[in-house]
């Protein structure tokens, strides 16, 4: 105790000293009298209201709060007066957490859960005390793994209708224990039971072999969604890279495709050009004029008949075509009569027969129907002039045909081996000259090759020799 407080005490109490009592605080900052003892009972929980001087609008400063003497005892229902614990220093380990005292009479805070007082190290819970839950923050979600909280059912108390049974997850990875049934979820309320559809009488129930159902594949647990979003994209980047794979084998089969079918286009087109060529070139020199013919065989040259090529008939008649062929053999063989062989189409029915309508005008123009010999089975220009060398045996032979025909004629005869000259009758007689030109470029590909090889025409038939009379092959088989 200061020698102050010393001298106040050991000072008796007059009236000037209980009067100057209140100037001596206040000369030295201290509360004393009823004030002080107002300002102890206010309790810690409480502030008191800053005041502001009439008139002035200024705060008077803080009254500091009065300091206990040193060994003064605690008053009774004071709360205790807990030291601020300085910046940065950590809780220690033992103590616990001070709740401010709530006033008497005053509510409970919305949001403040329930304190539960502590239970003395080695105390058993009571009977019927529940399981207090801490209350979860408004808007915070359930932590992963925490089970739904089952209120306690009082004892005695009946299940409600409709509680369906909680059943306690089983820990990850834990094995069912035997006997442990199912929960079957409640089928909802109208809802009809399935009807099991009976099995076939005699049908034997399917028995399922090991490997039968594939396995399913197990989920990747994932981290969270970026490493998903990544997975994703790996795979759709993997799935790319295949497709574009698959299209890159797929475009280089089609691209070797593509080649050699451009390959055998262009030896195609090489070959027509060469083909067609050589017998508009090298066969021309075999072709002549009605005059030039007669000439030569006033020369000396011989030949052992004309072959007349067939062509369309319309109604029993010769197509103009056929009738420029015709017209010109009767003018050779009024030049210098000679066998005439006619090759054309006849069919087994008898409808269409092309060499007998050639006869016919023929012998209409003077010429004798001994000297006409018929060649039923002229089918194509290969035919005629295969049968001619093999059946008729022509050695030497003067084919009529068209101009754009007799290149080609002529060629077939010279390279079977028959010494050949070509007469070209009216060109232009029937018209469409631009398609026959067409035709014949692709015939004359198909003659060539089948003059690398000559098979054998469609029918062959007997020997049949010019030195005869003509009449014996007007009859179809002959």
């Amino acid at each position: 105790m200061s020698d102050m407080e010393k001298e106040v005490f050991d000072k008796p109490l007059t009236d000037n000293s209980i009067s100057e009592a209140p100037k001596a605080a206040a000369s030295t900052g201290e509360t004393t009298g009823p004030e002080a003892e107002a300002l102890n009972d206010v309790p810690k929980t409480e502030k008191p209201m800053k005041k502001t001087v009439q008139g002035t609008g200024k705060t008077p400063v803080k009254r500091k709060k009065p300091v206990r003497p040193e060994g003064a005892v605690k008053p009774e229902g004071e709360p205790p007066v807990r030291k601020p614990r300085p910046e940065g220093t950590a809780k220690p380990a033992d103590e616990g957490t001070t709740r401010k005292p709530r006033l008497e009479g005053a509510k409970k805070p919305a949001g403040e859960g329930t304190v539960r007082k502590p239970r003395p190290e080695g105390a058993q819970k009571p009977a019927g005390e529940g399981t207090v839950r801490k209350v979860r923050p408004e808007g915070a979600q359930k932590p992963a793994g925490e089970g739904a909280v089952r209120r306690v059912r009082p004892e005695g108390a009946q299940k409600p209708a409709g509680e369906g049974t909680v059943r306690k997850p089983r820990p990850e990875g834990a094995v069912k224990p035997e006997g442990d049934r199912s929960v079957r979820r409640p089928r909802p309320e109208g809802e009809d039971r399935p009807v099991r559809r009976p099995r076939p009488e005699g049908e034997d129930r399917p028995v399922r072999r090991e490997g039968d159902r594939p396995a399913r594949r197990p989920e990747r647990d994932y981290r969270d969604a970026e490493d998903r979003a990544w997975d994703d994209w790996a795979e759709e980047k993997k799935r790319k890279e295949e497709n574009r794979k698959k299209r890159k084998k797929v475009w280089k089969v089609t691209r070797i495709v593509l080649l050699i079918l451009a390959s055998l286009l262009f030896l195609f087109l090489i070959g027509t050009l060469a083909v067609n060529g050589y017998m508009l070139l090298v066969e021309r020199r075999k072709v002549v004029t009605s005059e030039v013919w007669a000439e030569k065989l006033r020369d000396g040259e011989t030949t052992d008949c004309i072959l007349v090529l067939g062509c369309s008939v319309v109604n029993q008649k010769p197509s103009a075509d056929l009738k420029g062929r015709l017209d010109k053999t009767v003018e050779l063989y009024k030049l210098s009569p000679h066998k005439i062989l006619v090759s054309g189409d006849h069919s087994a029915d008898g409808y269409y027969n092309e060499v007998n309508v050639m006869k016919d005008y023929l012998v209409e123009k003077g010429i004798p129907s001994s000297d006409i010999f018929l060649d039923h089975y002229g089918f194509s220009t290969y035919d005629s002039i295969y049968r001619a060398y093999h059946t008729f045996g022509v050695r030497k032979v003067t084919i009529v045909t068209q101009d754009f025909h007799i290149y080609r004629s002529v060629f077939l005869a010279r390279s079977i081996g028959m010494e050949t000259i070509g007469v070209a009758s009216v060109d232009k007689a029937g018209g469409g000259e631009s398609v026959w030109n067409l035709r014949e470029v692709f015939a004359r590909d198909k003659d060539f090759l089948a003059s690398l090889f000559w098979p054998d025409p469609e029918r062959t038939g007997d020997d049949i020799p010019l030195t005869g009379n003509g009449d014996d092959t007007n009859v179809r088989g002959k």
